[in-house]
């Protein structure tokens, strides 16, 4: 009963504010439109804030109040509770949505609503209805990667094999696809090692576990190079570097720069001293060829001087 004499009293007031002679509609109402926003940014540093840009429309002969009110869901939303709009003229404002950090990759509707409550000062929430703009706000997606060496130095033999392992992170806020490689893998081909990777991509969800790349390491049979320490046991040390590289496909397609990481491991190639040893008395063996080749030419020599003919003196006779 109470709803009714309002709407009853605020009619009253309406007719005598404006002439039914006009033909305006006694129940005032404004035209609220508003802009499509940019997308979110939401990687560390970014702004992670979009402005929505908003205009409402007074077509009534009076001024009018109008309250807003917003719904962002996730995202947080912000702008003016309420604004005065002159007869018959147009303002603008601006709300500003902000996005998590890291928040995921996707879309979000968020709604701006708008309602008439005082119409040249009078209340007329009572007869008024209230107009609702849905926008869809899209959180873009951005790259981000980690990559981590499980062991950062190993030691092994010559001629054995190792299993290296790396772990690859997705810190990005989308699913995204990996490349991997070994950025030296042609350098250490050309030391005679032997480099097996199984796997030459990965596809990785946001923030889930690392996946980890196991890479298989072949040593060669010897230290060839002069680039060798010396240890105190005789043995000899060449140290190498394995570059793991992996590359965000996102990144190359979207974001126009590929977005990388490396991790190293270190790796000390031995060769015993026994080998060595072994090496150099390997067949032919070189002290025995050397003592051969010596022993043959005194022989040779020696026959040669042993075989010469005698000379046989001619006695001198005297008669």
């Amino acid at each position: 009963m109470a709803r009714k004499l309002l709407f009853f009293l605020t009619a009253i007031i309406l007719l005598q504010l404006v002439p039914i002679s006009q033909g305006q509609n006694i129940i005032p109402e404004v035209e609220i439109q508003c802009d499509q926003p940019a997308p979110i940014d939401v990687y560390p540093g970014a702004t992670r804030t979009t402005i929505i840009y908003c205009s409402i429309q007074n077509s009534n002969p009076y001024n009018v109040k109008v309250e807003i009110t917003y719904q962002g869901g996730v995202l947080v939303i912000a702008g003016p509770a309420s604004v005065t709009v002159g007869a018959g003229s147009e303002i603008t404002f601006q709300a500003a949505v902000r996005g998590e950090l890291r928040q995921s990759v996707g879309s979000q509707v968020v709604s701006i609503t708008s309602q008439v409550t005082e119409a040249s000062g009078a209340p007329v929430s009572a007869i008024t209805q209230p107009e609702e703009v849905k926008l869809l706000v899209v959180i873009k997606q951005f790259s981000r990667l980690r990559v981590e060496a499980t062991e950062s130095l190993v030691t092994m033999g010559v001629g054995n094999e190792i299993d290296l392992d790396f772990l690859v992170y997705n810190d990005g806020n989308g699913r995204d696809q990996f490349n991997l490689e070994i950025s030296n893998k042609e350098d250490l081909e050309e030391s005679g090692w032997s480099v097996l990777s199984p796997m030459s991509s990965v596809e990785i969800d946001s923030l889930s576990a690392p996946e980890k790349v196991r890479i298989t390491l072949i040593a060669p049979p010897r230290i060839s190079s002069n680039n060798f320490t010396v240890l105190g046991n005789g043995s000899h040390q060449q140290v190498f570097n394995l570059e793991f590289k992996a590359t965000s496909e996102f990144s190359i397609s979207n974001e126009g720069i590929a977005n990388y990481q490396i991790a190293e491991t270190s790796i000390k190639l031995i060769e015993p001293n026994d080998s060595l040893i072994a090496r150099s008395l390997a067949f032919p063996n070189t002290i025995f060829s050397i003592f051969a080749i010596c022993s043959a030419a005194l022989f040779f020599n020696y026959s040669r001087f042993n075989t010469k003919s005698p000379t046989v003196a001619t006695p001198n006779l005297h008669r």
